[in-house]
């Protein structure tokens, strides 16, 4: 393992299922990791939720003497960047849909769902579809499900598959991807986890040779793939269990 984290200057990681388990806050032992890390390592925390999801469910719960300085959020898969300047944070670019596009989207996405035959659950929580600014969201069971409800929907992507193809017809100018265990992501063509990954390697300066990504969806179609073709090295877990494994050995090598 020691191998693959040699020198890497930057740790990039998917949120849910890798920090913390789906839309919940991480346990006191990942975020004092996470407080060491950032002390060695830039950081780069990469999800399909919002800034302020990002924000309230992670970064709210490091302590308040965190190196924040060294920490960069990237919502709605890399479609903005957000990082810590002169004691807040600031956002360095946004991808923002145009009220046209979402309209354009949204229709789209009605039509597809109900040609893939998807059936709105009895019970929904939250919003099954949102607008993310840069990023239109579909979650089945809608953004707040219990995990356990998440975990049995659609375990094999199947339904979500089949919805995005119907997509990848009506909407050729945007990218169409699984998100989260629920979820489908519709973001302007090209803004994913690569695009994210590069932009953070530009306003660092650090080059992706130099970077490393973790995420429990490294797996084709799953929602941490598309990382790979930015070129950057990648690490697959399971579970933040094992991410906590993964930080305790680049930690070793910081010393």
């Amino acid at each position: 393992m020691g191998n693959t984290f040699t020198h890497k200057k930057v740790i990039m990681f998917d949120l849910d299922g890798t920090l913390a388990t789906s839309k919940n806050p991480p346990d006191i032992e990942m975020t004092d990791l996470m407080t060491a890390l950032l002390e060695h390592h830039f950081v780069g925390i990469i999800s399909g939720g919002m800034y302020s999801q990002l924000h309230d469910q992670f970064v709210s719960h490091l302590s308040a003497d965190t190196q924040f300085e060294h920490l960069s959020i990237l919502p709605t898969s890399g479609g903005s960047l957000y990082q810590y300047v002169h004691g807040q944070w600031a956002e360095k670019y946004s991808s923002i849909l145009s009220p046209e596009q979402k309209t354009h989207i949204m229709d789209a996405l009605h039509q597809a769902l109900d040609q893939a035959y998807y059936v709105t659950p009895e019970t929904t929580y939250g919003d099954i579809i949102e607008d993310r600014d840069s990023q239109i969201s579909f979650s089945g069971l809608g953004q707040h499900a219990p995990l356990t409800l998440k975990e049995t929907w659609d375990p094999e992507k199947t339904l979500r598959l089949r919805i995005i193809n119907i997509l990848k017809e009506s909407l050729p100018d945007f990218d169409c991807k699984i998100g989260g265990s629920t979820t489908i992501d519709i973001t302007l063509k090209g803004i994913n986890k690569a695009y994210g990954i590069k932009k953070l390697s530009e306003s660092l300066n650090i080059p992706i040779i130099d970077m490393l990504y973790i995420g429990d969806e490294l797996e084709e179609n799953g929602n941490d793939f598309v990382a790979i073709s930015s070129g950057i090295a990648t690490h697959a877990v399971d579970n933040p269990e094992e991410t906590k494994e993964v930080i305790r050995e680049i930690l070793k090598e910081s010393v």
